[in-house]
């Protein structure tokens, strides 16, 4: 763990959000007093605040009244009072009519007004003196979501000892959506003020970071923004990066496994008839949910008797929302009138196929619900996270159940094994929709389990970590060292660097993803992935970066990194590359080295390979005599046309053409050592300018399943440019990653343009993972 992990825990952390995370509520019995909120980012963050004894600092979600600091389930909570004129134009104005349509792209037309912008900034202002008063001193203050982008830079001015993060739970818009806002610098200006800013998705910190440019004009390097350009100047960076937000995994399995709320789940589904599938949606009543598409979805399939009202039940659940804004009010008529449309149309007196549900619910009875459902369907139409979706895999323990997730949510860059849907697509829709009432057992299972494990893999408490640390992390550099202009190297880090900065959205997101597993197999074709190709095949070298990227993967914890090439081990050591601590295997899959292979007799250190090790499984004499044959045939046929070059390997041999100067003349020349080569009863493979044939049937896929014999749950992450790279795609997951590194065809998933490219994803790969930054050199 990097040793800037303890600055956390040397530092008092205050919260501040919008609300607190309580209600004031009067009943008859007991009278006034507090109770937890139902909302989403409550309950994320509540058990971080209680693990960490926060402050929390918010609006009570009462008009005028002013409450004294108090204490709460271990929560030291901290009101801000709002008058009702501030409530109307900062949180339904400003906040929710204004940027909330805006950064869910526009679903709703955004509303523009400056008596809004006035009174957003008049309350931003109060939270902001009001955290600056209570802050202890270097205090981290963790600043969240839309309502309060100005409090960063507000707080910045007031306290100046303070680390500050601001974390955006919605989703951040893309420029030429955030270019209509009439106040979009000074939103920028606010969000700058933070020394980390947090997005749900790599393409939100994205877009933020493009805008930060364009707005403000300050220089930006990968994820760092630099708030002066004039040399010398001490002034801060800011790092804008996703920290994708999760649940308290731990405390979800709890409640499922508890006897009552299963016991309440059964009588659920007693209630509801015993429906054959029961399905499930639990939403805020909001515009941006897709309520109206997964309903209208529904009742097709009603209509069109695909499903039967006797079989299959749809509970949806509402909870009220933002109920003074006109277009939630809209929302509201809209989806009552449809339930009441699809109910009167299948409905009977004993079966209700939409079971509408207008309030909320407590923790126990949403995780019931959750027990209870066969199908949970998330249809948002843009969702910066959407954590009812991973609370739902959190409660299914026994691999049960179907979750169709829209792709336009974060969730769905961790929970890739959900049905994905596009919620616009009702026909698409409906295909799921009836896709998971008939899957299998068996698939749900092996969804369901790989949801899970991606879930494991990230829960609130790492969330809190990874960005409170990096926070403090920031912090501590800037007040050391002088940051960097984007052409020094002043923080260490790489000096710009083109092959990165091209790297395609993608790849950088699914190796995010990846760096984060706890096991990691990473494998790398030799010639034309991590070497140029170049003429003479002795004359190639790996290089140098890319070696620095392998060997520190290959030295940090559970990662598994290995060289599959076509070339015969010895071939390969004679480049000169470093193996130490490296799975290798050469002559495609045919020979094998593993770390710790060296003989004990001979004393050699464990992370070396001998000689003997190259051949577990020596020529049979029949298998001599017949590569001596075809040797002998291949020779007079080949030796002396201009620019071939024949090698032999441990099993076979391979012909070469790279210095052949016509393509179609090396074209005719394989494809008649091919046809020798298979006469001759030979296993045939072509690749680029090479055709090999060998006596022993083996591939770079089948190198790759014996791997990954020993380490089943690692994901992989294969590299290759050549066609014999496609046997080890072909055995890839949809969870694993394939780079074709170069051009032509591919089952690869993704791709980069040269061995260039590739070393500067291996680079990305150990920044990410180990957080050591692997410069470029500039003599590449």
């Amino acid at each position: 763990m990097p040793g800037w992990i303890s600055l956390v825990d040397e530092r008092d952390v205050v919260v501040v959000a919008n609300r607190l995370p309580v209600d004031r509520v009067t009943t008859p019995e007991s009278g006034a007093s507090w109770q937890t909120s139902p909302g989403g980012l409550v309950t994320a963050l509540q058990p971080v605040v209680q693990e960490l004894n926060c402050i929390w600092v918010g609006w009570s979600g009462d008009a005028g009244d002013q409450y004294l600091p108090f204490e709460f389930n271990g929560m030291q909570l901290v009101p801000v009072a709002l008058t009702e004129n501030e409530i109307e134009g900062y949180y339904e104005g400003f906040s929710n009519s204004t940027l909330w349509p805006l950064y869910h792209d526009v679903i709703a037309q955004p509303e523009f007004h400056r008596d809004w912008w006035d009174c957003y900034k008049k309350v931003n202002q109060k939270f902001a003196e009001a955290t600056a008063e209570m802050a202890p001193n270097d205090a981290i203050v963790w600043v969240h979501d839309y309502q309060l982008q100005l409090v960063p830079s507000m707080i910045r001015e007031l306290r100046p000892d303070l680390v500050i993060v601001f974390f955006l739970h919605i989703p951040f818009p893309a420029r030429r959506i955030f270019a209509q806002l009439p106040w979009r610098r000074e939103i920028v200006e606010g969000l700058l003020g933070s020394d980390v800013v947090g997005f749900q998705r790599a393409q939100d910190a994205e877009s933020f970071g493009a805008v930060a440019e364009r707005y403000t004009e300050m220089p930006r390097n990968g994820n760092y923004l630099y708030l002066s350009e004039a040399a010398g100047t001490e002034e801060p960076t800011v790092l804008a990066q996703e920290f994708a937000i999760s649940i308290d995994v731990e405390a979800f399995h709890e409640l499922a496994k508890r006897p009552e709320i299963r016991a309440r789940a059964q009588e659920i589904r007693r209630q509801l008839g015993d429906p054959d599938t029961l399905m499930l949606g639990v939403d805020r009543l909001d515009y941006t949910k897709g309520i109206l598409h997964r309903l209208l979805a529904f009742s097709e399939l009603l209509n069109e008797g695909e499903i039967s009202a006797t079989d299959t039940v749809f509970v949806q659940v509402a909870s009220p929302s933002r109920e003074r804004v006109s277009a939630y009010q809209q929302l509201r008529d809209d989806v009552e009138g449809l339930v009441g449309r699809v109910n009167g149309g299948h409905g009977s007196v004993a079966q209700t196929p939409v079971v509408y549900l207008h309030h909320g619910h407590s923790r126990e009875e949403m995780v019931a619900l959750y027990l209870a459902a066969d199908v949970l369907v998330v249809t948002s139409l843009r969702d910066g996270m959407n954590l009812v979706a991973k609370e739902y895999v959190a409660c299914r323990t026994d691999d049960t159940g179907v979750l169709v997730l829209s792709e336009f949510t974060g969730a769905a860059d961790e929970l890739q094994r959900a049905l994905l849907i596009n919620p616009h697509d009702i026909d698409a829709t409906k295909a799921a929709l009836l896709r998971a009432i008939h899957m299998s057992p068996v698939e749900q299972q092996r969804r369901m389990s790989a949801l899970r494990s991606a879930l494991q893999h990230n829960d609130v408490h790492q969330w809190s970590d990874k960005m409170l640390s990096a926070a403090a992390a920031v912090f501590q550099q800037r007040n050391v060292v002088k940051p960097r202009q984007p052409d020094d190297t002043a923080y260490g880090y790489a000096p710009y660097d083109h092959a990165a900065v091209h790297l395609r959205s993608r790849v950088e997101s699914q190796l995010r993803r990846l760096a984060t597993s706890p096991e990691l197999i990473v494998i790398c074709d030799f010639d034309g992935t991590i070497a140029p190709i170049v003429s003479r095949p002795e004359d190639a070298r790996a290089l140098p970066r890319a070696q620095q990227a392998l060997a520190a993967l290959a030295n940090s914890h559970a990662t598994f990194v290995g060289i599959f090439t076509g070339r015969s081990l010895e071939s390969l050591q004679a480049t000169g590359i470093d193996l130490s601590g490296l799975i290798v295997s050469g002559s495609h899959g045919a020979e094998l080295l593993l770390p710790g292979m060296a003989r004990p007799a001979t004393h050699t250190p464990a992370h070396e390979h001998t000689a003997s090790d190259t051949r577990p499984h020596p020529l049979t004499a029949a298998e001599r005599a017949l590569l001596a044959a075809v040797r002998g045939r291949v020779s007079k046929l080949f030796a002396r046309e201009p620019g071939v070059r024949i090698e032999t390997k441990p099993y076979g041999l391979g012909v070469h053409t790279r210095q052949v100067r016509s393509e179609d003349q090396s074209t005719e020349l394989l494809e008649a050592v091919s046809h020798l080569f298979a006469e001759a009863g030979l296993s045939v493979r072509t690749g680029k300018r090479v055709c090999e044939g060998s006596v022993r049937t083996s591939d770079k896929g089948r190198a790759l399943q014996n791997i990954r014999v020993a380490h089943p749950a690692a994901p992989v992450i294969f590299l290759g440019d050549d066609v014999t790279d496609e046997d080890a795609f072909a055995q890839l997951s949809p969870t694993d990653l394939g780079i074709k590194v170069g051009d032509g065809d591919t089952r690869a998933t993704e791709r980069v343009s040269s061995p260039h490219a590739a070393a500067a994803v291996l680079a990305r790969l150990v920044e990410l993972r180990t957080g050591i930054v692997i410069g470029h050199d500039p003599t590449e």
